[in-house]
């Protein structure tokens, strides 16, 4: 069998080893693959395909803006003013070059196109909203609608804040006066009888 030899010419003793068997002899055979599917583009491929559409990408978009801005800039026009004044002050028989703004073709655009509602099949004006007849506010009506001011019973009207000892001896004192009231009533003194 012939010996092999690498690009620094070393020899490779592997073809004698390796004949009709799978020997995994060097380095490299060490190093775990990476499994890919038999679909997928190699680097090198995927590299290019890319490159080449960021290339095709860039000159449509070139292309665009050059094509816009060509369209602005060979619109000027030269356009002689003849003043009706012909003194020294004025400004006599002078070119003005009329330029356009240049416009940027990737700019959003300026006006916002609204949805007017469709018209009826019939051609007929929309339906009234029904109202009740216009009526004056009786004084009921403006009691029913004022809402009482909040009532707290841990702040004073001066907004200052109560004690706790106090809030509660407030209520202590209510559900005193609560209970003496139920005691006076003549059905509870029958039932406790």
């Amino acid at each position: 069998m012939p010996v092999t030899v690498d690009v620094q010419g070393n020899a490779f003793f592997d073809t004698l080893v390796k004949s009709n068997k799978i020997v995994y002899s060097q380095h490299k055979d060490l190093i775990p693959k990476i499994l890919t599917n038999e679909g997928d583009l190699d680097d090198e491929e995927l590299e290019k395909q890319i490159h080449d559409t960021a290339e095709e990408t860039k000159a449509y978009i070139d292309k665009i803006v050059n094509l816009s801005y060509k369209d602005v800039m060979s619109g000027s026009m030269y356009i002689k003013y003849n003043p009706s004044e012909q003194c020294a002050t004025f400004n006599s028989g002078a070119k003005e070059r009329m330029v356009d703004i240049a416009v940027d073709p990737l700019d959003p655009p300026k006006f916002k196109h609204k949805r007017v509602p469709r018209a009826s099949s019939f051609g007929s004006p929309p339906v009234p909203v029904m109202h009740s007849p216009p009526r004056p506010i009786t004084v009921k009506d403006k009691q029913d609608w004022t809402i009482p001011p909040c009532i707290s019973n841990w702040k004073t009207p001066k907004g200052i804040q109560s004690l706790l000892r106090n809030v509660l001896r407030r209520m202590e004192e209510a559900y005193k006066n609560v209970f003496r009231s139920v005691m006076a009533l003549p059905s509870y003194q029958k039932l406790s009888l």
